[in-house]
């Protein structure tokens, strides 16, 4: 019988949706310039998510124009509003909460995890973000960083993750990993392992 007591979820694209393409498509119309690219730059968006970089560095390396202070704070609200709740992952989650400790791993940068907090994402009995780590995943270390802190063995837990190499990467460790699709599919893949939200 599996005794699964922890579940890790992370936040963008299971919690939260948005993709850099509507964000590149909504900053070109208000800077007025030309899309020429649909994806952000890598690297960029690693090192906004280790805490190396600011929100507001990331953005003008990403575009490389002229960006004035007024146009920078509005662009970091459509950065912040590009993210949206999925409130059904929310009231699911909620209904775990009795019978599991639930655990946040997000690579997020320091803006979008404030406004995470904001919009409701306040109910993980741990909080594990990358910008605070310096550690990003699929890096191994970050999956051992959590085991510990929340003292569990990884057949204990279960990760869920929209990034399958993120998902590979915990289930090295042993940990039970599940590649998010939709809410529908996530309650399947949690009954395979005899997990039931509750009411």
């Amino acid at each position: 019988m599996l005794m699964i007591t922890a579940i890790i979820f992370d936040i963008g694209g299971v919690f939260v949706k948005g993709t850099s393409k509507i964000f590149i498509k909504n900053v070109c119309e208000l800077l007025g310039i030309e899309v020429k690219r649909d994806e952000l730059e890598k690297e960029l968006w690693t090192d906004l998510n280790r805490g190396n970089i600011p929100l507001e560095y990331f953005i003008r390396k990403n575009f490389e124009i002229a960006i004035t202070d007024e146009e920078m704070k509005k662009l970091i609200q459509v950065w912040l509003n590009n993210w949206k709740l999925d409130s059904s992952m929310v009231k699911f989650a909620k209904k775990l909460k009795p019978k599991y400790k639930l655990i946040m791993l997000s690579n997020v940068d320091f803006d979008s995890a404030k406004k995470s907090e904001e919009i409701g994402l306040n109910f993980f009995d741990h909080k594990f973000r990358s910008f605070e780590l310096g550690i990003v995943k699929p890096e191994r270390k970050i999956y051992e960083h959590v085991l510990k802190k929340i003292k569990a063995k990884p057949e204990e837990c279960v990760f869920i993750d929209d990034k399958i190499e993120d998902v590979e990467a915990a289930e090295k460790l042993g940990i039970h990993g599940i590649v998010f699709k939709d809410l529908k599919k996530l309650k399947k893949d949690l009954k395979k392992l005899e997990i039931e939200a509750v009411g």
